[in-house]
């Protein structure tokens, strides 16, 4: 039997989603109490411990002016647990929320007085989130995993994430995000017919120009370009290891043209992600045909690698790319 194929294991069981108002979670970043947003919401909190203020991460700062802007504009002004408050529940954790009620802050401080700190977040941390942002029916890989971000991204480019239509009270929308915009959006106004199947297409192309922005800030290719699992694995060992010099499609002589996905210089170590065309024909790949030339390649990779004194990890596509697992794996063989 193939040494590839004996590698295969079963999907693990997804992670949890955070669809109840109140998610929390301790995770690796600054402030390590995590407070997550209603479902489908766009902005984190964050906690040092649970004595200390909830705080939100400075990055989300231009996106809640913009987002403030667009409730006052509608005439939101009050502060309050109901949906018609200045700073929806429906976008912001709800311990969030009910602190700044119960401390009487007052609504024309927000946002310039709430309480920021810097680099808190999973993004400016490179950290993956403990609970995911949706189901699977709902959302790729990177939605399930980021999507809170992504809605943050759309409100900070000055777009709702529910209508995609533009804020009246952002003024400096990028000119490309403009272009995309050819049949006004307006959530009080019914489409049908063609136009709203091309309202609909408007809406994707708007959704995935905002997802792409989120995406280059963690690492992933762009939406429909392919490895986006191995830029992760790449980008997540850079952050976990920056003492080491690290390449990227690493390829020496003496792996005869072959390459590794990453290298770590001072301890000797490749690193290759390997996706389900390692193990399954896929058409898109090639089939059958393409899976043996892989599997051809794989062998004689590691038989060079062995030659050399290079030891092999192996991530998996079956795998949830987490700091925890990359840390662990790699640290075997320090």
């Amino acid at each position: 039997m193939n040494k590839n194929k004996r590698r295969k294991k079963p999907q693990p069981i997804p992670k949890p989603i955070a669809f109840q108002d109140g998610t929390i979670a301790v995770e690796d970043l600054p402030f390590p109490i995590v407070h997550y947003p209603s479902h489908y919401g766009a902005f984190f909190a964050f906690q040092r411990d649970k004595y200390s203020p909830i705080v939100l991460c400075s990055c989300t700062k231009k996106a809640i002016i913009n987002y403030v802007g667009f409730r006052r504009h509608q005439g939101y002004n009050k502060l309050n647990l109901s949906r018609g408050s200045l700073l929806d529940p429906f976008e912001f954790p709800l311990h969030f929320i009910v602190a700044i009620v119960e401390t009487k802050f007052p609504s024309d401080q927000v946002p310039d007085n709430l309480p920021f700190q810097d680099r808190l977040c999973h993004e400016c941390n490179l950290a993956v989130p403990k609970y995911r942002y949706c189901d699977e029916m709902y959302g790729g890989k990177f939605m399930q995993t980021y999507g809170w971000y992504v809605n943050k991204m759309a409100y900070e480019l000055g777009v709702c994430h529910w209508s995609y239509m533009l804020f009246p009270n952002v003024q400096n929308h990028a000119p490309e995000l403009k272009a995309l915009y050819k049949i006004p959006i307006s959530p009080y106004v019914a489409m049908t017919g063609d136009i709203a199947k091309e309202a609909q297409k408007q809406s994707r192309k708007i959704h995935n120009y905002i997802e792409n922005k989120v995406r280059e800030i963690f690492g992933y290719k762009k939406v429909g370009e392919a490895w986006t699992n191995e830029t992760l694995l790449y980008t997540l060992v850079m952050k976990l290891f920056p003492e080491f010099t690290i390449h990227h499609h690493y390829r020496p002589d003496f792996l005869e043209g072959l390459e590794l996905d990453i290298y770590i210089e001072e301890i000797n170590v490749g690193i290759e992600y390997q996706g389900i065309q390692h193990f399954e024909p896929v058409e898109h790949w090639g089939g059958v045909d393409a899976l043996r030339r892989t599997q051809e390649r794989d062998q004689r990779k590691n038989e060079l690698c062995t030659i050399n004194g290079i030891r092999v990890i192996y991530f998996y596509y079956y795998e949830d790319l987490t700091e925890e697992l990359v840390k662990h794996r790699i640290q075997v063989h320090m």
